[in-house]
């Protein structure tokens, strides 16, 4: 049976870069999500699109459209530059273009914390659409970064009444943790939890990751950002200076530069390595299966699929206690917890694995069964049955 609104578009500022008639990502390129949505036939995907050169295709993970029975379309803005003259100079591009998308029935998902979604529904919201929401982060946490903006704050309270709103008109109300619908879900408004985790049962690992090397082998992998708390775990390392410790580093963002000078600064070129971005995949895991700990020192996070990630790869995990990481954490039976922030204790519980190889091992074991309690399979069931029972039929 044909449906009025046959369309599902795909709204968010995140980054898609091209090459050619090729579309590429610099996290997984799984479109298997999209096959949850029965009753449409087009995927239309927006975001903020890059060209690259072909040198650079190796670095990123290509979309492969052919392996979905929808057909997908990929658009947006190309090229915006950085930052925030980006959003002003492109805006009238933006309007113009997502005038064009709306023009048509549609089901919508996005997440409220985008400034396409925002001019989605500040102009929008009223023609033929139906939405699904899909929060992902708090908005609370962006002034906890940059305490000293007022602006901020002024946005912070925009966006948390636009998404009250946005919530409110939904179909349906996704979560990415418990922590997230527990304190913005609208109880009028059904709700389901499902994280965006990748890993299929197949891919967990059999056995932990032993203890090969004298020194312990800590990794970071995520977006090198102020929120992300990488400067707390540098300051961790260099509390342990004593210690027989390495940390790898992977990712890239603006505070890449920062970090390199304060490794320089605390002379810890001989303990901490800056590796860049790696391809997401075999290329990552391999970086976390010659690790020991991974850490996530965040200080906003919606879930932290990187924690599933590295126990998926049999590795220990340390997060703060922010956000959805308890979630995935329980603290003393498949990792451990630090407060966001406290430099002294995120030093402490490294030093607690550091000398204790039985606690690591045991929190290893753990961990694997909460990678199998997790996996891509289970969340996509778990939406598929949600969206079938509280949208399908409004299509």
């Amino acid at each position: 049976m044909n449906k009025k609104h046959n369309r599902l578009i795909v709204i968010g500022d995140g980054i898609v870069y091209r090459y050619g008639n090729n579309y590429y990502v610099s996290g997984s390129s799984q479109l298997d999500f999209y096959e949850c949505f029965d009753g449409i036939d087009e995927v239309i995907i927006w975001s903020r699109i890059y060209d690259i050169s072909e040198t650079d295709i190796p670095k990123y993970s290509m979309y492969d459209t052919s392996t979905l029975s929808k057909q997908v379309t990929f658009c947006g803005i190309f090229n915006q530059p950085s930052g925030l003259k980006g959003y002003i100079i492109t805006m009238y591009e933006r309007i113009k273009k997502l005038n064009k998308l709306f023009c048509k029935p549609a089901l919508v998902i996005c997440s409220p914390i985008s400034v396409s979604q925002w001019i989605m529904w500040l102009l929008f919201r009223k023609r033929d659409l139906i939405f699904i929401s899909r929060v992902i982060g708090d908005p609370d946490g962006i002034p906890d970064i940059k305490k000293s903006k007022a602006i901020w704050k002024v946005i912070v309270c925009f966006v948390k009444r636009l998404q009250v709103n946005y919530l409110a008109k939904s179909k349906l109300q996704t979560w990415v943790s418990s922590e997230l619908e527990k304190k913005y879900r609208n109880p009028y408004v059904p709700s389901v939890i499902f994280h965006d985790g990748l890993i299929y049962d197949r891919q967990i690992v059999t056995e932990i990751k032993p203890r090969t090397k004298p020194e312990l082998q800590l990794i970071f992998v995520g977006r090198l950002s102020p929120e992300k708390g990488i400067n707390d775990l540098i300051d961790a390392v260099n509390m342990l200076s004593t210690s027989r410790i390495k940390l790898k580093i992977i990712g890239q963002g603006v505070e890449q530069e920062n970090i390199r000078r304060k490794i320089n600064e605390y002379n810890l070129e001989d303990k901490i390595i800056l590796l860049g971005q790696k391809k997401w995949g075999q290329e990552l895991f391999s970086e976390m299966r010659t690790s020991d700990i991974l850490i996530l020192p965040s200080y906003n996070e919606g879930l932290g699929m990187v924690l599933l990630e590295a126990m998926s790869n049999g590795i220990t995990v340390i997060g703060s206690r922010v956000g959805g990481i308890p979630d995935v954490i329980n603290p003393g039976l498949n990792g451990l917890l630090f407060t966001p922030g406290n430099v002294a204790e995120l030093a402490d519980a490294i030093k607690s694995l550091y000398d204790n190889e039985e606690l690591r091992s045991k929190l290893c074991r753990n961990a694997l069964i909460t990678a199998h309690q997790n996996t891509r399979e289970m969340q996509l069931e778990r939406f598929h049955e949600a969206y079938m029972k509280n949208v399908y039929n409004y299509l």
